[in-house]
């Protein structure tokens, strides 16, 4: 009954706001400009809600039915040439001819490990006659002067809709990063990228993390929804929720003063493990949805 009082409060108080991704717009669920299917991302520096272009080609699509969830997703072309791989050196618009390339700066700290995943999907020929072709991502540093961090190709199949992910570090004096996603291939292919996320690992030894606090969890098992409570007020905390077999999710989180509430419905069934970090503070803990 404790507990249920708790929850109601809590729900009841306003203040909540969403944590982690440092993605803006990470669903291309909104567009400014133009009509909302088929539209063109504005050529840089211009944006469309946070997302610019190097070229016009990369286009904001609105289709529920086409989208990995939400309404819209991002599509971006490989028409008039052949991808060149030449990177984007300098975050001013200079960039290889012939193909898209669109892109975030976002905000990081120096010598931090971060975990960028998205969806990624081949063209299916239905708009435009476009089809299937390879990713290709870059992220860059921007500061104190331009260095690519990471540069990778992967096959985006038509059939269905596939997770990416992948880690890395910043350097010692960084505090911005661009994500760049284009598409590499011959005239007339297609890469849809839906649900991006950029967030900050987490990372302790084994024998420090056994020595944390515990994070009280209820109700546990849970289904739709957990709460979580932790043994200090939480300030902009960073959470990071994996399974037994370490993968990451990203998950609406909820959070006010020692309390914070995750939506866990799209979870399997299954123990999951939870660390929770708050200026020096920190926390562990696990649960289970069944």
């Amino acid at each position: 009954m404790k507990n249920f009082l708790l929850i109601l409060v809590l729900l009841l108080l306003p203040g909540f706001f969403f944590a982690q991704n440092l993605v803006q717009n990470p669903g291309f669920e909104t567009a400014t400009v133009g009509p909302p299917t088929g539209t063109p991302i504005p050529a840089y520096p211009m944006e469309l809600d946070h997302w610019s272009a190097v070229t016009t080609d990369g286009e904001f699509i609105n289709d529920p039915a086409l989208a990995h969830s939400g309404d819209g997703f991002l599509s971006v072309l490989q028409n008039p040439g052949a991808h060149n791989e030449e990177p984007w050196l300098n975050g001013t618009g200079v960039s290889g001819s012939g193909y898209d390339r669109v892109g975030q700066v976002v905000g990081v700290s120096p010598a931090t490990e971060y975990v960028l995943t998205f969806w990624i999907r081949g063209g299916t020929g239905i708009r435009y006659n476009y089809i299937e072709g390879d990713l290709y991502l870059q992220i860059e540093e921007l500061s104190p002067m331009p260095e690519e961090i990471l540069t990778v190709s992967v096959f985006a199949d038509s059939s269905q809709w596939k997770e990416i992910t992948y880690n890395f570090t910043t350097d010692e004096d960084a505090d911005t990063v661009i994500l760049l996603f284009s598409c590499k291939g011959e005239v007339g292919t297609d890469v849809w990228i839906d649900d991006v996320s950029l967030e900050r690992v987490i990372n302790s030894a084994a024998d420090e993390v056994l020595a944390l606090p515990d994070l009280k969890a209820f109700p546990n098992p849970a289904s739709s929804e957990l709460f979580l409570e932790a043994p200090f007020v939480l300030d902009q905390p960073l959470i990071q929720i994996s399974g037994v077999d370490g993968r990451r999710y990203n998950l609406p989180v909820a959070i006010r003063e020692r309390m914070v509430n995750v939506q866990t419905s799209d979870l399997a069934p299954g123990m999951y493990f939870v660390y929770l970090e708050s200026g020096e503070n920190r926390a562990k803990g696990k649960f289970v949805v069944r």
